[in-house]
């Protein structure tokens, strides 16, 4: 075991040798039955895994350049890509169709209203503020009625109690369970048509996981906290108003509910604010139930708790009236929130870097503002007028945009105010950002843990050309076409060095047993050991998973036929740990071929073994050392979508980063060291978290060095 960790962590013979010494120091000897004895050699064996694994370490990317491989890359990028934009649509931000109407209800106005409006605009004059006032709707109403948050009392041990519940229930969810925003930018594994069909590649070529590896869920744009703008707002409807009842947070809570139930689930709905004023309940500040608010005000973090355990009732159940009214439980719906939690348990307003990454991950974010009349008179510009005195209302941010220096942030006071019902407000102006929260929803299809008996089917071409792949497969109605006619058999034309997860009609083959077989495209050479045998999906029998896993098949040279015949091995199979270390020694002594065939088989022969993911992720090195960054994404991507709680998923998204900047990809090598920085996984220690913040800041410099 420990030479099979070392080999993995990629020692050097010396070094495998000095930990094997020390191991051998306290394991028993092969006579000695002591109990003790072997608890220590387990303990020892633990060290020199732990050791061995502070020797992997990221590269940077000027090591990476000045390194230059030998071999070049054989699969150049798409030219056709569509590129991921550091650009924002123009519709994600604000739009000022209320400024006519503004300004013929201020040429309507009395002159208090008028002299009120003058001394605002001489203030903004004199202190070189950057932003309009107009007579907005919300002049009429008082601001005890406009707002109506309370002070979080007892707000430390608040924020620390609830995070970390919350880390507790996204750690038993994981990764696959309630991925966050960022992770779910990564694409699921696309499915190849069988020929003939429309849909098929005619080469042969299936370059999605490596060209387009993620969503863009606005615009080209995908999230990332290194962006000068981002912006949620095309996932919200129009702002509401809460007219002259302080219930803003009731306000800002569900339209934080409602964008995570459209990004995640692109459910339209409309939730009801009354309902959270009539029955909304939740720890109080010293831990005892208590009502969340009422019209004369209320607490964000009690609403969230209120939606976690009830859930929300929509819009058309219970109608808006802004007044109190008794509560009818019974209209609640099944709309819950997963999780939720405070953005910083520690600072009063959390810095600008923390409330961009919790935005990128969960969405828009809850926050508090104080209000005073000049924030109540807003009509555009940036707000900058930083009265930070006690918050007392609670907003949306659902963007922002650091040549502006500012937040986006959504108001309940309809769309007579501000830019339409927004505001541009300045970073830690009128301590905006204060109580920070977010929150999280599960699919609408979540993954479920099952006694499974199939797999999915992958493909990969590693034979040096284009191959014609035959599959059969066996499903729980029997096989399909049908077993043992050559003629009745599914075909796929894959390209060398391609990986093909195999279907029909857009859905994965689900399978226990195929029959596989391949032809290279000019006829010269054929793989037939599973033409006339059963290859065995689910060689345990039976697993237990969330996921329907796959099993990956690779032709290369190792298994092809022999004089047209198929080949018979007399060599006496190796065991898993034998199977392993030959493998990577050969990769570590630079016989990539040998050592990528070698964990090939591993990965038919134990495909539902833990290592896989590091299996995976090996091979994807060993063409990464060879230059052939291609075959290299396509090991990773594997490791990234199909092990995603995996601790490998930090190292594939890593180097996907550098070998996309190999191959003139700065967007794809921002986004893969974003998820590594930012983007939650497990895997994603301190170490390796400093190391692509780094990088991404190397690309922002010098991204023309990089990428040309």
């Amino acid at each position: 075991m420990i030479l099979e960790s070392l080999l993995l962590l990629g020692l050097s013979a010396s070094a495998i040798e000095a930990e094997a010494e020390t191991a051998g120091a306290e394991a028993p000897s092969k006579t000695s039955n002591s109990a003790a004895a072997a608890i220590r050699a387990k303990q020892a064996q633990k060290q020199a895994a732990k050791r061995a694994s502070a020797k992997v370490r990221p590269v940077k990317l000027a090591e990476e350049k000045a390194r230059k491989k030998k071999k070049k890359d054989k699969r150049k990028k798409s030219a056709k890509r569509k590129k991921i934009s550091r650009v924002m649509p123009v519709s994600a931000f604000t739009t000022v169709r209320n400024k006519s109407k503004l300004k013929a209800r201020e040429a309507k106005a009395n002159k208090k209203t008028r002299d009120r409006l003058a001394v605002q605009r001489a203030l903004i004059k004199k202190k070189r503020r950057h932003y309009r006032v107009a007579y907005t709707k919300a002049l009429d109403i008082p601001t005890a009625q406009l707002t109506g948050l309370k002070p979080l009392e007892n707000e430390r041990e608040v924020k620390r109690k609830q995070n970390a519940k919350a880390k507790a229930k996204l750690a038993k969810l994981g990764v696959r369970g309630a991925p966050n925003l960022m992770q779910r930018m990564v694409r699921t594994r696309p499915v190849m048509a069988p020929d003939a069909v429309a849909s098929a590649p005619a080469t042969g070529k299936t370059s999605d996981q490596v060209d387009t590896p993620f969503n863009t869920p606005v615009g080209d744009a995908t999230c990332s906290p290194s962006m000068t703008a981002w912006s949620w707002k095309e996932y919200l409807g129009a702002p509401r108003s809460q007219g002259a009842c302080g219930s803003c947070w009731a306000f800002a809570t569900l339209s934080v509910f409602e964008a995570a139930e459209k990004i995640i689930n692109n459910l339209g709905v409309d939730f009801s604010e009354q309902h959270m004023v009539n029955c909304a309940r939740g720890r109080g500040p010293f831990g005892s139930d208590a009502d969340a608010g009422t019209c004369t005000g209320g607490y964000m973090h009690m609403v969230f708790d209120y939606l976690e355990d009830k859930g929300a009732a929509f819009e058309d159940a219970v109608p808006y009236q802004a007044k109190d009214l008794t509560c009818d439980p019974d209209k609640a719906s099944s709309h819950k929130v997963a999780a939720w939690g405070f953005v910083d348990s520690s600072a009063s307003v959390p810095s600008t870097a923390k409330i961009k990454e919790q935005m990128c991950k969960n969405g828009p974010i809850a926050a508090a503002v104080h209000v005073n009349e000049a924030f109540k008179m807003y009509a555009g510009g940036v707000f900058d007028d930083n009265a930070n005195n006690q918050v007392n209302h609670a907003i949306v941010l659902v963007g922002w945009d650091d040549k502006r220096g500012a937040w986006l942030l959504r108001n309940s006071w309809g769309d007579w105010w501000g830019e339409d019902g927004y505001m541009w407000i300045e970073y830690g102006s009128n301590n905006v950002g204060a109580q920070a929260l977010w929150a999280t929803v599960e699919s609408n299809k979540p993954p479920v843990v099952k006694t499974r008996s199939q797999r999915k089917l992958s493909v990969k071409n590693a034979t040096g050309g284009p191959l014609k792949v035959s599959v059969q497969y066996k499903n729980r109605t029997g096989w399909a076409p049908a077993k043992g006619s050559s003629k009745a058999s599914l075909t796929y034309t894959i390209a060398d060095g391609a990986e093909a997860s195999v279907g029909v009609d857009g859905t994965n083959i689900r399978a226990s047993k195929v029959r596989l077989w391949a032809t290279a495209a000019d006829g010269s050479t054929s793989w037939s050991e599973y033409k006339t045998s059963d290859l065995s999906l689910v060689p345990e029998g039976k697993y237990q998973s969330n996921t329907l896993e796959t099993f990956v098949y690779t032709f290369d040279a190792s298994n092809k036929d022999v004089a047209g015949k198929k080949k018979k091995s007399k060599k006496k199979k190796r065991t898993k740990k034998q199977l392993f270390a030959d493998g990577y020694g050969a990769i570590d002594a630079g016989n990539h071929d040998k050592g990528r065939t070698l964990l090939s088989r591993y990965l038919e022969r134990f495909p539902g073994d833990d290592r896989v993911p590091e299996v995976m992720f090996w091979i994807g090195y060993s063409h990464y050392q060879e230059g052939s960054f291609y075959e290299a994404l396509l090991e990773w991507y594997d490791v990234v979508v199909d092990h995603p709680d995996h601790d490998f998923v930090a190292y594939a998204l890593y180097y996907s980063g550098l070998v996309y900047t190999d191959r003139d990809e700065c967007d794809l090598a921002r986004t893969c060291f974003d998820l590594v920085a930012h983007g939650g996984y497990p895997s994603a220690t301190d170490e390796w978290v400093s190391a692509a913040k780094d990088q991404i800041k190397e690309l922002n410099k010098n991204g023309k060095k990089y990428c040309g």
